[in-house]
């Protein structure tokens, strides 16, 4: 099954959980809740080792972006609050050691024989856009995750500014805010980066952009390190507001 399908089948059964469990149905709901736990959990485990999920359908992709963050679905707080209940582990704890026994051979063992690996895997979500964009952002998202993987954080926090500047790019060729000479468009490292921060946002967005660049530069400029923590919350800024510029030009 496809991401998108996979997603809208989530939601469905979140909004079923949501009802059954406000409806005190207790039979039906422990059955929705093991098929939607299942379910979510077979989408974690795609993501794992995919650096960008294009995803055409708005409110799949929104699904996708939710479970891959720390915001979740609603039922993900109907199973945290039943946990605690049971004192059971959390549902943020869903991968067990005999899933890393699994997943291990295709995911890690190619790079470096350790468990650290798959774990910070866990923790570094994909792209996910409506469109498929440039080979230059799909292959920046993927040396962000494994800089971050093998604990090179100060790699990893300096190479978001580097894919916030091709996921830049990558928009303003695809949808034509660059112009054109002929049949080829204007070459866009000609640009500085404040023009095409311009072309690409407005208002809030603008600042925050030009905020966020600046950030990322400071590991390559002012000779700083940074934490495991610091990094990965520089990935997940960088990811969102790309998200945000794709969506910003997609077509309604």
């Amino acid at each position: 099954m496809s991401f998108q399908t996979d997603a809208l089948q989530l939601a469905e059964l979140d909004q079923q959980i949501c009802r059954e469990f406000f409806a005190a149905n207790t039979c039906k709901l422990g059955r929705l809740l093991n098929e939607y736990t299942k379910l979510r959990k077979s989408l974690k485990i795609q993501m794992l080792d995919e650096p960008v999920v294009s995803i055409k359908d708005r409110k799949a992709r929104k699904v996708i972006q939710n479970i891959a963050s720390s915001d979740g679905l609603p039922s993900d707080i109907v199973i945290e609050q039943l946990l605690k209940l049971s004192n059971s582990k959390s549902i943020t704890e869903e991968f067990e050691a005999i899933d890393f026994d699994e997943f291990s051979s295709d995911l890690f063992y190619s790079w470096y024989s350790h468990y650290e690996y798959i774990e910070a895997l866990i923790k570094m979500r994909p792209l996910i856009l409506q469109c498929n964009p440039s080979e230059s952002v799909k292959r920046l998202v993927n040396q962000v995750r494994r800089c971050y993987a093998f604990q090179q954080y100060d790699a990893a926090y300096g190479l978001c500014r580097t894919l916030l500047e091709a996921g830049v790019y990558d928009i303003c060729r695809r949808y034509k805010l660059v112009p054109e000479q002929g049949d080829h468009p204007l070459p866009i490292e000609k640009y500085k980066w404040d023009k095409l921060n311009k072309k690409v946002s407005s208002g809030l967005v603008r600042e925050k952009l030009r905020d966020l660049y600046r950030r990322l530069g400071t590991v390559l400029h002012a000779g700083r390190s940074v934490t495991s923590e610091e990094a990965l919350e520089a990935f997940k800024e960088t990811l969102l507001v790309i998200e945000r510029l794709y969506d910003r030009h997609e077509t309604p």
